[in-house]
């Protein structure tokens, strides 16, 4: 079990799956809402119009695994309900034999498609890429007012945070 407190999100999905025999899939996923693995994005000072490069670090941090691990537990023990069984059928992406757990996650795991804080705020510009108000520091004119400023993934959809951020952000541009 992972130490120290994680939240996960357990939910039904169905999706189209070619590799399904009906050509649709239940899905079972478990997403970390709370992951501890941090990435950067990286600017090419040179060129200001190149493309930046990111660098996720997925499952960087073991927690991570552990905590995705218990989540996988979880579901394979609601999976297992007799009254799922008309529901279900084979399982898509088994793990391979021989393949520990740590290593099914890690081939296994995809993003969550809520990408957040990869602009910290703060008033030191060693630490930070914004100050509090959302002014990039270094750059004239320039305000970050979106879930980069946020300093890890919102427990929930962002899109209203994202909009509140937005006001808050909004209200201090004179």
């Amino acid at each position: 079990m992972a130490s120290g407190p994680f939240d996960l999100h357990l939910y039904p999905w169905v999706e189209p799956r070619a590799d399904s025999p009906h050509g649709w899939a239940v899905v079972l996923p478990a997403a970390l809402l709370t992951p501890r693995s941090r990435g950067s994005l990286t600017l090419d000072r040179s060129d200001p119009m190149a493309a930046s490069t990111p660098d996720h670090r997925y499952l960087s941090d073991p927690h991570d695994v552990v905590a995705l691990s218990d989540g996988l537990d979880l579901l394979a023990g609601l999976a297992a309900d007799p009254s799922l069984a008309p529901l279900l059928g084979r399982r898509l992406n088994p793990q391979k034999p021989n393949e520990g757990r740590e290593a099914w996650v890690r081939r296994t795991h995809s993003h969550y498609w809520h990408p957040a804080g990869t602009a910290a705020m703060g008033l030191d510009p060693a630490h930070a890429v914004t100050a509090p108000t959302g002014r990039v520091h270094g750059i004239d004119g320039l305000v970050v007012a979106d879930a980069s400023l946020f300093p890890s993934v919102p427990r929930s959809t962002p899109a209203l945070p994202v909009v509140a951020l937005g006001e808050l952000v909004a209200s201090a541009i004179p």
